[in-house]
């Protein structure tokens, strides 16, 4: 009796669609095209004179390079250098929980980012730090537990602010 529960279930869940992806493509937009975007807009941050524009600028291209590849949903946005974003490997790594809709429970979720989104999360490393601060400045950050997302005077930013830029 149990098992039909458990396979009853199973089929929901595997049947659940990844509804951000679902709303992303009606857009007419990629994660490839987001990517882009998210490059675009990094590169302007040279150009920018202004420090809090620059910082504006290096958040929103690292959202729209995150969130467009990594399953993530709004309750998981909030990452933070050393309890849900990892140095590891030469790479970054979110690791954390996600509840799908279906679900009771959370489940461990750890995605690598590829290269190409985890230069975003050094961009905001770094700031306009030199480069040759970033290992230096990672393992300070993670050591802080600091989130990844500030706002330019430090302070964390709200639960909704990822959401709203992405």
């Amino acid at each position: 009796h149990l098992a039909d529960y458990r396979r009853d279930y199973e089929v929901r869940e595997n049947g659940q669609r990844a509804l951000k992806f679902f709303a992303l493509a009606r857009t007419g937009n990629s994660t490839d095209r987001i990517l882009d975007m998210a490059e675009a807009l990094l590169v302007c941050v040279e150009a920018e004179e202004r420090p809090r524009k620059r910082h504006q600028m290096r958040n929103g291209a690292a959202i729209l390079a995150i969130f467009a590849n990594a399953p993530l949903r709004n309750a998981s946005a909030q990452l933070a250098f050393g309890e849900s974003l990892f140095w590891k490997h030469d790479e970054w790594v979110i690791r954390t929980e996600v509840q799908k809709t279906h679900t009771r429970r959370p489940e461990p979720f750890d995605f690598p980012l590829h290269p190409a989104a985890g230069r975003f999360v050094d961009a905001l490393v770094l700031g306009d730090a030199s480069p040759a601060m970033l290992p230096t400045l990672r393992e300070k950050l993670i050591r802080d537990r600091r989130q990844l997302f500030v706002l330019p005077d430090g302070h964390p930013v709200a639960a909704t602010y990822v959401p709203r830029v992405f």
